[in-house]
Order: C-alpha cells, then structure tokens, then sequence
C-alpha cells in the first residue's frame, strides 16, 4: 500500500501537480508583497508571506532533491524504465537543488532584515532586501516552470530521452 502510494506520489505526472500548486501561490504571493512594498511602508506581512513562501521553496527542494533515494527507499525500481527514470530523477536533482538554495537565500535576506539594529542596521535598506527576496521567488517560480515544461517533455518522450541518456 506504501509502496504503491509512493509510487504515485513520486512520478512525473504528480510531481507536475504539486509544481502547480506550489507555483500558483508562488506567482500570487509575489504579486501580493511587490505591491506591498510599493504601497504600504509596514514590512511585516508581506515578511511572513515570503517567509512561509522560502519554506514550502526549501521543503519542495529537498523532497525533489531526493526522488531517486526515495525511490530505492520504497522500492520502485522498474528495470525497464530505470534509465528513464535515472534521467527524471537527475532533472529533480538538479531542480531541487535550485528551490532548496534559492529558498534558503530568502531566508538569509529576511533574516538580515530581522536583526536588531544594534548588529546590523538595515532600516534605510529593507525595502531593498526584501526585493531581492522578492526577485529569489521569482527565479524559483521561473525554475519550477521549467521544471514542468522538462517533465511533461520527457513524458511524451521516453524512449527519446532514454535513447539520450543511455548514451
């Protein structure tokens, strides 16, 4: 019953889901704080929201980093799709990666924000620093596009990019 949950849960066809999912608050959420910042001279909600945004960012990289492991944690391991599947799971790799470190780098802007004045005053500077943390979940936003895009490709091309991959 795991086995065949996971299953599910780790091919290419629900990782596009989640991508979604996440992607769409992603978009939503930097449309929100840009225009907060722009308008509203009060940081601390629009913080929070690319806060709680660099987490889901970090969470989903590392679980994307990790679907090959995963995958030989829970047994899923087809023979006959196992170059296939290698490829997919090279492309999470390297996407998880990018959402686990740009995420992280939200983190490290928010938390300069944060610091007290006393070790490093940022006050005639935040709206800046958050920008960049704005500009961070745009790349990751821009990075799980791709990410779709490269797994509906190798979708409708398996023996294409198994013929690519065995080389």
């Amino acid at each position: 019953m795991l086995r065949f949950l996971m299953r599910g849960l780790l091919s290419p066809s629900a990782i596009i889901v989640i991508n979604v999912l996440i992607l769409i608050p992603l978009i939503l959420a930097t449309i929100d704080v840009s225009h907060s910042v722009l308008t509203n001279p009060d940081l601390k909600e629009p913080i929070d929201i690319i806060e709680d945004m660099g987490v889901i960012m970090i969470g989903w990289g590392v679980a994307l980093e990790e679907r090959g492991e995963m995958r030989r944690i829970f047994g899923i391991v087809d023979p006959a799709r196992e170059t296939w599947q290698a490829h997919v799971d090279h492309i999470c790799h390297h996407v998880g990666i990018g959402q686990l470190v740009f995420g992280l780098m939200i983190e490290i802007c928010l938390s300069i924000v944060r610091l007290p004045a006393r070790i490093i005053d940022t006050k005639d500077f935040d709206e800046h620093v958050v920008g960049v943390s704005i500009a961070f979940m745009i790349i990751g936003a821009y990075i799980l596009l791709r990410h779709i895009y490269a797994l509906v490709m190798a979708m409708l091309r398996p023996h294409a990019v198994a013929g690519v991959a065995s080389k």
